[in-house]
């Protein structure tokens, strides 16, 4: 989760042009004394401004681990079922004469399991079988339930417009469900899955960069996001 979190605080900064800020006003010590640990929630706010030629400047906040309180009702940065934790959370507000707009939430959660073929891994480790080292047979993929997850972000917290799963793979590429998929290339609001892993972190940022410029751009320009009530 911590390693996840520095990666997109990475790349948010590099989009919006900002100078990475150390550390230290994100480290809280622990309640034992002994240790240090990133500040969750709130604490945890880095603020950046995101501006492009022909486009509407945004406000872009970051946060680690923030709680979405579950209330009853409609109410915006809250869950109107049960409490919920994503890892990191991004929310883009749009600021238009000065005056910011509406808010909108992506979530993403590091999701660091592996799917393995318990069968191949046996014929794999079978000394008559003449098979290959286990490692090369197990395939790294994401979990049906982690997309599950996401969609329960996305549908309980209000003013969410995506949430993607972060998950390692070496070989894996992104999967992403847009809700109204287009010919202008808009990707929300929508559910996906990332791979991002140490080993690759330098390839598999990419992706990651170019998604969020898109929807950097995409809010911006108000008139394409879309979500469920389409009204003045």
């Amino acid at each position: 989760e911590y390693w996840c979190f520095l990666v997109i605080r990475r790349i948010v900064a590099s989009i919006c042009g900002a100078a990475i800020e150390p550390l230290d006003s994100l480290l809280v010590r622990s309640m034992s004394g002994f240790s240090l640990q990133l500040a969750r929630g709130k604490q945890s706010q880095t603020v950046f401004r995101w501006s492009l030629a022909g486009k509407a400047p945004c406000r872009v906040e970051l946060y680690f681990n923030r709680h979405f309180a579950g209330v009853a009702g409609a109410v915006e940065g809250r869950s109107y079922s049960v409490g919920l934790r994503p890892d990191i959370s991004l929310c883009v507000e749009r600021i238009h004469t000065g005056a910011v707009g509406a808010r909108h939430w992506l979530h993403f959660d590091a999701k660091y399991r592996r799917e393995i073929d318990v069968t191949a891994l046996v014929s794999a480790t079978d000394g008559s079988s003449g098979g290959p080292d286990p490692c090369a047979r197990i395939e790294e993929t994401y979990k049906r339930a982690d997309l599950y997850k996401m969609h329960t972000y996305r549908d309980a917290i209000i003013s969410t417009r995506g949430a993607y799963a972060l998950f390692p793979s070496l070989s894996g590429g992104e999967a992403m469900f847009v809700r109204r998929p287009s010919s202008d290339s808009a990707k929300l609001p929508s559910v996906g899955m990332f791979p991002l892993s140490p080993a690759r972190a330098v390839d598999q940022e990419l992706p990651l960069r170019r998604f969020l410029m898109t929807v950097l751009s995409q809010i911006a320009d108000a008139s394409r996001v879309v979500d469920e009530y389409v009204g003045p």
